[in-house]
């Protein structure tokens, strides 16, 4: 692979933009076939860990050992301010669909004040805008390694930490999703997490992006890579408890990335292009899905038709707007 171009991880950011797609706009929702729904929702639900030790692994390759050097930590504070900067911009672009929101709910001026902020600052989603989410938790998730880094700690303890964390967003979000007998404890949990933070999910990027940066200074054998990648998978599909499904698809994604890392691909101006549209695609698609159900069916519908012209209609905007900078602004890179 190239030393500075990492091909095929470009191309699997272009697929997993696709399943993102496909995750939001519940493409097999009509399916009565349960193997096939099993098989698709476990690979689909590998696209934003992709995401998350994609970004850990190509941040690393800037990084020199050891990772606690000043000039390390300063790399890491500009990806986060790049970070930061894009999700307040995206939080602006889907400000109408928040406002929407707010009135569809009926929420008072005080109440949708309240929401938006949470929403901003604790959950990384409004109304629609469903992918921001990933954004927030890499933001607490960079400003996690960078405490811990100053602190001298290794990079095998950060991602130690990060996955006690990463259980802990798994044990969170079960109880967020409990209806079971009524527990005191339980309830309280509950009822916080409900004004807070939602779900335990802020927490995965905590684990995925030190993971990516493990990647980048060790790789894994690329049998140990196809070993956690089916075995997570086979067992995924199999067990459809969705709180274990958690730790099998973050087993499967790390397999994954393991195999798409160690490809090379000849370099090509496709794969920087594609790699951009797939950032347009992530980010857009949930406008071009939100105009498309209101004009054809007048409220939130899901299924074929939605994946399909919601992920052409955003492939499309993608080119355009990418053809158009190249043209006014130079080359993509």
């Amino acid at each position: 692979m190239n030393a500075k171009r990492y091909n095929s991880i470009d191309l699997w950011k272009l697929i997993m933009a696709f399943c993102v797609v496909a995750l939001h706009t519940i493409t097999l929702e009509q399916s009565k076939l349960t193997i096939i729904n099993e098989l698709y929702d476990s690979f689909v639900n590998m696209a934003v860990p992709f995401f998350f030790i994609a970004s850990g692994f190509l941040l690393a390759k800037k990084l020199q050992l050891p990772l606690h050097k000043e000039e390390n930590i300063d790399i890491i504070k500009n990806y986060l301010i790049r970070i930061v900067k894009l999700y307040l911009i995206w939080n602006i672009i889907y400000l109408p669909l928040a406002i929407i929101g707010f009135i569809l709910d009926k929420s008072t001026p005080l109440m949708s004040i309240y929401l938006y902020l949470r929403g901003l600052f604790l959950v990384g989603q409004q109304y629609n805008s469903w992918p921001l989410w990933y954004l927030l938790s890499t933001i607490y998730s960079l400003l996690f390694i960078i405490f811990l880094l100053k602190r001298k700690q290794s990079l095998k303890t950060i991602t130690i930490i990060g996955v006690i964390l990463f259980l802990l967003g798994i044990g969170l979000t079960y109880i967020s999703d409990y209806t079971g007998q009524e527990v005191m404890i339980i309830n309280v949990i509950k009822r916080i997490l409900s004004l807070t933070i939602s779900s335990g999910r802020i927490f995965s990027g905590m684990f995925y992006i030190p993971m990516g940066m493990m990647f980048s200074k060790k790789s894994l054998k690329s049998s140990y890579c196809w070993i956690l990648l089916l075995a997570g998978y086979i067992i995924n599909v199999l067990i459809t408890q969705p709180h274990i499904s958690s730790i099998l698809i973050s087993l499967s994604s790390i397999g994954l990335f393991g195999i798409v890392s160690s490809i090379s691909f000849k370099d090509s101006i496709v794969y920087p292009f594609i790699r951009k549209m797939s950032t347009v695609i992530y980010f857009m698609h949930m406008y071009v899905w939100s105009i498309y159900y209101k004009l054809i069916y007048n409220h939130k519908t899901f299924g074929l038709d939605s994946f399909f012209v919601t992920a052409i209609i955003s492939s499309m905007i993608a080119i355009v707007y990418l053809l158009l900078k190249k043209r006014y602004k130079g080359k993509v890179t």
